[in-house]
């Protein structure tokens, strides 16, 4: 069955799924599986956690239906309870393991996955073409496992986390005790019990023997067992609620055998009367046998068994057919007369103390852990569900939160001196009162605002102050005038601590020309190649080359002519840098007199988004870029576009 993904999703990136990621599809199942206010929170941080890292937002409602839509899809019988037993570390793990045997195109691609994982060496990275992976599986079972980390695009194809292909191909290879020890073993370290015992006991109550191969924790993909036919009744019982009943009889049996051990352990003196047998077992097996029947303590046949390599059963019948009276009964056997030793040796009898010691050990740490398995059981949801946003605010370490400012400008009073001022408001009621309503809303200015001037200052800034970012100012301004000269020191300063600035503007008049090279170009001094100018000017209607050369001659104004009218003022990359978007040209009206309004952030995804858009304007301009040698009178300049010439 294909999922349908909603518009929203799509609308976002073309080759993931907003908020969809191993941990977001765990707190999303442990809202189906609780139905509880707790888990229903988890997840909408979750998605408020997407919102700040990503910069986007799909509904609500429409985000919790669809993840919620992959776990009935994916999570499907026992899967989506025994999740409780993944955490953070194992949850890709696990959600790609519940998607195997239930997505027919994910599976295609895992196979392909695991097939070229059987066939190289496991420290080599996997790489399959795209067009093999799209041969098999649709565009949005790709994006499923780009979304959930299993693969990620290079220029050869796709790679495959190895990890994932290792717990899917160890899933598969498992044997019936080592998958059952693995599920157990899992459950125990997620309550954090780390009592092999425990795993031994709930083993033994499926009938199951625990392996001597045993896989190490975490290695290989839970649902894989779960799916598992040889397994449904461990399975049934470990991942539901029947456990704790189960738990409680296993205990139960631990306390009766614990009570035999104690009665076995019991030996005195040798009984004189003994009937002579011909024993048909080893003599180290018979001693304890004999000894135990002149007491009239019972054999604990497990010990018999690991001696002599048979079954209890088998011990019985070879003992009972050789003439001895003796009943086996809850795993222990009974003998209804003396017999007497085939040697006189303690050894033997200190051998099974020793033992039944142990066995005695064994049990009581059985006991303890089962205890605590019981107690922690109802903590496992709460367990899950914590390390789950731990690890998805992790994903914010690396990203730079911080917040975003208002940046504005208007009239500013301290700007102007008193004659200014008096000139501004001469006698005029009305504007004497615009003045002082502007002085008291700057007064009581909200925290989040700053001015453009300041605000425009700090990113010409910001490259020296960050010495980690990236050596770059990008400034996008399609008037300048006069007031650009207060930035020459910052300017000169930058250039010659080799930091790049790109400048890019309207096509100026030649008046304007002749302004930016008075009041900046020619006070920069030496450049060092560090400064980029270029023009972005285009008209409505196609111009030729002669009607341009024309209008240039004359110095007319160009009549619909279309170009940069955006204010961008950019220092550093996306995950170290700052961006301040807004109307203000860098002009002395549009710093001190204008209302103009932008924002000012450190946001990554706005910052990577405002570069994008920069760089494309920037390397669209380059017929129009500006010589180095023309900033200092060596070359004239041309005052119309250059993509126009023939």
């Amino acid at each position: 069955m294909e999922l349908e993904i909603p518009d929203s999703f799509d609308e976002f990136d073309a080759h993931v799924l907003w908020g969809v990621s191993p941990h977001s599809l765990l707190l999303a199942n442990m809202c189906l599986q609780t139905d509880s206010s707790q888990a229903e929170v988890a997840l909408r941080r979750a998605y408020d956690i997407e919102i700040v890292r990503t910069n986007y937002e799909v509904d609500w409602e429409t985000y919790y239906e669809f993840l919620t839509s992959i776990c009935t899809e994916w999570f499907v019988n026992s899967i989506g309870s025994a999740a409780i037993f993944a955490d953070s570390t194992t949850a890709k793990q696990f959600v790609v393991g519940a998607a195997y045997d239930t997505s027919v195109g994910v599976m295609r691609c895992l196979r392909q996955g695991v097939d070229r994982f059987l066939q190289t060496d496991e420290t080599d990275s996997i790489v399959i073409p795209s067009r093999d992976l799209k041969a098999v599986s649709s565009r949005d079972d790709i994006r499923l496992l780009r979304s959930l980390g299993v693969l990620r695009r290079t220029n050869q194809g796709y790679e495959f986390d190895t990890e994932v292909l290792r717990s899917l191909r160890l899933g598969q290879t498992y044997s019936r005790s080592q998958a059952a020890w693995a599920l157990s073993d899992r459950l125990c370290a997620r309550l954090g019990i780390d009592q092999p015992a425990v795993n031994e006991a709930l083993l033994h109550s499926a009938d199951i023997d625990p392996p001597d191969d045993r896989p190490e924790r975490s290695a290989a993909s839970l649902p894989l067992y779960l799916t598992r036919s040889d397994l449904d009744t461990f399975v049934n019982t470990i991942f539901s609620d029947e456990l704790e009943s189960t738990i409680r009889e296993i205990r139960e049996n631990i306390i009766v055998e614990r009570a035999h051990i104690l009665d076995a352990l019991q030996f005195g003196m040798s009984s004189e009367s003994a009937t002579a047998v011909e024993w048909p077992i080893s003599d180290e097996a018979a001693v304890v046998c004999a000894v135990a029947s002149q007491q009239n303590r019972p054999v604990v046949a497990d010990y018999l068994v690991e001696l002599l390599g048979k079954d209890e059963f088998t011990v019985h019948a070879t003992l009972r057919d050789a003439g001895l009276t003796v009943t086996l009964e809850n795993g222990l056997l009974h003998f209804g007369n003396a017999y007497a030793t085939p040697i006189a040796d303690e050894g033997p009898i200190n051998t099974y103390q020793q033992w039944l010691t142990t066995r005695l050990s064994g049990l009581e740490a059985s006991e303890h852990g089962l205890n605590e398995l019981v107690n922690r059981l109802s903590e496992g949801w709460d367990r899950q569900r914590q390390s789950l946003l731990e690890a998805i605010i992790q994903q914010l370490d690396d990203f730079r939160v911080s917040p975003t400012t208002f940046v504005f400008s208007m009239l500013d009073p301290n700007y102007l001196d008193d004659a200014q001022m008096d000139q501004y408001v001469d006698d005029s009621a009305h504007l004497r009162d615009e003045v002082n309503q502007i002085k008291a809303w700057r007064d009581d200015q909200p925290g989040d605002a700053e001015t453009f001037s300041s605000a425009v200052s700090e990113v010409c800034h910001y490259p020296v102050h960050e010495a980690g970012t990236e050596p770059i100012l990008r400034i996008m301004s399609p008037w300048t005038n006069f007031a650009i000269q207060d930035y020459t020191a910052t300017f000169r300063y930058l250039l010659e601590n080799d930091i790049t600035i790109q400048l890019l503007f309207r096509l100026p008049s030649r008046r304007g020309w002749d302004n930016l090279k008075e009041h900046l170009l020619t006070r920069l001094g030496e450049t060092k190649g560090n400064l980029e100018l270029r023009t972005y000017t285009r008209f409505k209607e196609f111009r030729n080359h002669d009607e341009l050369r024309g209008i240039e001659e004359s110095d007319e104004n160009y009549v619909g002519e279309t170009g940069i009218h955006a204010k961008l003022f950019i220092a550093g990359n996306p995950s170290d840098g700052t961006v301040v978007a807004g109307s203000a040209n860098l002009m002395e009206n549009s710093f001190f007199y204008n209302p103009e309004a932008g924002l000012k952030t450190h946001d990554p995804n706005v910052l990577e988004t405002a570069i994008d858009y920069f760089d494309l304007i920037w390397n669209i301009a380059e017929p129009d870029r500006i010589d180095e040698s023309a900033f200092t009178g060596k070359t004239n300049f041309t005052f119309y576009p250059k993509v126009y010439r023939d």
